[in-house]
């Protein structure tokens, strides 16, 4: 598992820790970012936003996971300054 997928799962897990699976997309640039993610948890595939209108998550946790992961990604050496990187990634437990 590579860095950025390692750093994912970390964040997710400390949350729901019985993920079986992450489906993240992300579109990142210098200024903003637009990060949504899907969780399987026993065959049930749920978006990051539904699970807040369930009471699962909390929004608060989303925001501050997705701007953690934002941060990240920025860091990264394959990161293109002043352009919109995109990055979809499947994480498998």
């Amino acid at each position: 598992m590579d860095e950025l997928k390692q750093y994912i799962y970390k964040l997710v897990a400390r949350l729901l820790p019985d993920i079986e699976v992450i489906d993240i997309t992300a579109y990142v640039d210098d200024f903003s970012y637009s990060i949504e993610f899907w969780v399987t948890i026993n065959g049930n595939k749920m978006q990051c936003f539904e699970m807040v209108d369930h009471g699962i998550l909390k929004e608060n946790d989303v925001n501050s996971l997705n701007q953690s992961i934002a941060k990240f990604i920025r860091q990264l050496p394959n990161y293109k300054k002043d352009r919109l990187n995109k990055i979809t990634l499947t994480i498998k437990k």
